[in-house]
């Protein structure tokens, strides 16, 4: 609800604002309630991560925000051909090069951080990589390695350092392909991608492997929607996935595969 995300909002600037007081040194810490009228673009916020320069960036239903510590800078959609294809922002995630990828309402996107543009295109980046169709889902783990799938051309996996790509094209059959089909997110495990397709069908691929290591038809086959539904997981520390949607949450232990939830 947007009463829970304001909270989670104030927390979150308070304890960077704490963190920022302490690295210069203050003797005491401020805490601010920050909003609307100090420059946040939104009280509706989708998503908030922190990058590796420290700048906290919120993507909120009204454009995408950057926190300093001390003010908000703010990016909307334009008509400019290098500005945020729409303002709806719900997803943040930052690859090796210090980019942001940002979800919108019209797909995602790339943020230059140097140069502030935004490559909502992504055709020269994806075809210089050899990566065909668009962006459908998108993951950058915690070593800034990048998992992608796109439409009608498979799942994608690119190291950090940008010298192993490996691509698991839709098919049946073989431990390189996979199952054709829609996916709706995707998260990792170490070397390994959990994808989650609009059926509730998983797919667990393994970059050290280099194959696709299990099928889990579980939800079709238990708890079948009564439309193709946008899946959403998140892989807890003790490698429990938690699968949401509408209507339905279950948890399924990545080490026993035993199945909770309804």
């Amino acid at each position: 609800t947007i009463m829970k995300q304001s909270l989670r909002l104030y927390i979150l600037l308070s304890l960077f604002v704490c963190l920022f007081a302490g690295r210069v040194g203050a003797q005491s810490v401020v805490f601010r309630h920050l909003g609307v009228r100090d420059g946040l673009s939104s009280s509706q916020v989708n998503s908030v991560f922190r990058d590796s320069r420290g700048f906290l960036w919120l993507g909120t239903v009204s454009g995408l925000d950057r926190f300093d510590g001390f003010r908000f800078t703010n990016y909307y959609h334009t008509h400019a051909p290098d500005a945020l294809p729409d303002n709806n922002v719900s997803d943040i995630q930052e690859d090796a090069e210090g980019n942001l990828w940002l979800h919108t309402s019209r797909g995602w996107c790339r943020f230059d951080t140097r140069t502030e543009h935004v490559d909502s295109q992504l055709t020269d980046w994806l075809a210089e990589r050899g990566i065909s169709g668009a962006v459908e889902c998108l993951c950058i783990d915690s070593q800034m390695n990048m998992w992608l799938t796109t439409y009608d051309g498979g799942c994608y996996y690119r190291s950090a350092d940008g010298t192993t790509q490996l691509h698991f094209p839709e098919g049946e059959g073989t431990p390189q392909t996979m199952p054709q089909g829609d996916v709706t997110d995707i998260a990792t495990d170490g070397s390994t991608a959990v994808l989650i397709y609009n059926d509730g069908t998983i797919v667990e691929i393994d970059a050290q492997k280099r194959r696709i290591v299990r099928t889990d038809r579980y939800i079709p086959e238990h708890a079948p929607a009564q439309h193709r539904e946008a899946y959403s997981i998140f892989i807890d520390a003790y490698h429990q996935y938690w699968i949401g949607a509408n209507n339905l949450t279950m948890v399924c232990d990545g080490v026993s595969r035993q199945w909770h939830g309804s």
